[in-house]
């Protein structure tokens, strides 16, 4: 990023972990002026992590990833070439030119493969993979969708997606290269009840205009000041929104 002379923020969202991760993120901190870190005590799942990382972002784009570096920060370049045009950017490890270097478990992805289906089914058509921890989007856009957000663990991503497809926000699909890193902390059974319980959930949402009673844009954007010049020309400052489980490793 330094070569590209990119101006960029980089916010590590330290989940309740019960390892090492706060301390070196802190100790990274001070070393680093563009890092700051977000800690609290409790684990209160992947979404709400997140949410908490768009929350303090600043600059006109916010990139969210995993901590695990699962898509390569070099990745960023393949969505950031379409970010003029679309609201929203996401990378995907579903289309033909998508590269997966290191593939999960076989019933890992039978159970992706399922959910995959559902969601296409019922939630967001056009889109091949809502699951990939690797999507940009301008600020105003993330801001507006977090506030509407119901969903604090692993299906937030899949209800942001679905509650910018019905605002009509204009969403681009980009291969990208992604391997398992194998430290995933999912339980199969178990989360994949509270997944298909999520949509369920979402497709409710949806069909009883929950989202649309929320926060309407036009309001959303009177009431921040700075949000006001959404539609005008914006510069390539970028901010990164990095996730770290519980218990997981931060890198």
């Amino acid at each position: 990023m330094k070569a590209e002379k990119m101006t960029v923020e980089i916010i590590v969202v330290d989940d309740g972990s019960t390892d090492k991760t706060r301390a070196l993120a802190l100790r990274l901190a001070r070393k680093h002026g563009e890092i700051k870190v977000i800690s609290y005590p409790e684990n209160r799942g992947k979404g709400y992590a997140v949410k908490k990382g768009i929350e303090a972002s600043s600059n006109n784009y916010i990139l969210f990833t995993d901590a695990d570096n699962a898509t390569p920060i070099s990745e960023l370049k393949k969505l950031e070439r379409h970010a003029e045009i679309f609201d929203i950017v996401i990378g995907s490890r579903y289309l033909p030119t998508s590269f997966i270097s290191e593939k999960q478990t076989l019933i890992r992805r039978f159970v992706g493969y399922c959910a995959t289906l559902i969601i296409k089914s019922i939630l967001v058509t056009g889109l091949h993979d809502t699951r990939c921890g690797f999507k940009l989007f301008r600020k105003e856009v993330a801001k507006h969708l977090i506030e509407l957000q119901t969903i604090d663990g692993w299906s937030f991503d899949t209800e942001l997606l679905a509650i910018a497809t019905s605002l009509g926000y204009a969403i681009h699909e980009v291969p990208v290269s992604w391997k398992d890193s194998g430290q995933t902390k999912i339980k199969i059974v178990r989360d994949s009840l509270i997944g298909f319980s999520d949509i369920c959930r979402i497709r409710w949402n949806l069909a009883t205009g929950l989202y649309l009673e929320q926060v309407p844009l036009r309001q959303f954007l009177e009431k921040n000041e700075s949000y006001k010049q959404y539609g005008k020309k914006k510069n390539s400052h970028i901010q990164l929104a990095g996730h770290s489980a519980s218990s997981s490793r931060w890198s």
